[in-house]
């Protein structure tokens, strides 16, 4: 291999390395509610996932936070609440 190709090589993986670490801080920003089976992979990508007391049992089981509340007690309004301190 070239000297020249090995170093574009090693740019490359750099600047992919650059990427994946915004990727991860923007991941990270990020908050998802859910409390079904279809909302499985959203709340596994983002940086906190939250669900509903009610939720589904394998649901509650993957998120990082469970609230003390259900739907029907708003529980997404008094996580974020709470969370940004309104």
């Amino acid at each position: 291999m070239k000297k020249e190709d090995e170093k574009r090589i090693r740019e490359l993986a750099a600047e992919a390395e650059f990427h994946q670490t915004q990727a991860n801080e923007i991941r990270n920003q990020i908050i998802a509610f859910g409390d079904g089976e279809n909302d499985i992979e959203m709340l596994l990508f983002a940086g906190i996932s939250v669900a509903p007391k009610n939720a589904k049992e394998n649901v509650k089981k993957i998120v990082k936070i469970v609230s003390d509340y259900t739907n029907d007690q708003s529980y997404i309004s008094k996580f974020l609440k709470n969370y940004l301190f309104l």
